[in-house]
């Protein structure tokens, strides 16, 4: 099996939180157990912001076992699906990374809700 890395996952392995990063290399050693990984090219670039220079971010993603791959159009549609169901699952809320609590988002100005 395949499994596709998220921005998420990789930034916590590169923030600095203990609790996410131990969290993050856990999912990831679970995932290569089952298989590969990989990035589509949009993750890549969110990545590169972070790196001074493109040969540190090839290094990092060589020292995961991670490569770049093209996600084909049926792909990319069930991976739209499967977001579609977790935002409905979320709802409105947001929850806390650190302690698990959820909450509403307002904005200060108006008052209405964020998504």
């Amino acid at each position: 099996m395949t499994t596709a890395v998220d921005t998420n996952v990789l930034l916590d392995l590169l923030g600095g939180e203990p609790l996410l990063a131990s969290a993050a290399r856990r999912a990831l050693d679970l995932a290569v157990g089952e298989g590969s990984l990989v990035l589509c090219p949009i993750v890549y670039s969110e990545l590169a912001a972070g790196f001074g220079q493109g040969d540190q971010l090839e290094q990092f993603l060589h020292d995961l076992g991670l490569r770049v791959d093209s996600f084909s159009s049926e792909a990319l549609w069930r991976a739209g699906e499967a977001w579609l169901g977790y935002a409905r699952r979320r709802g409105q809320e947001v929850q806390c990374p650190r302690c698990g609590a959820r909450a509403g988002v307002i904005c200060p100005s108006c008052q209405a809700p964020i998504a």
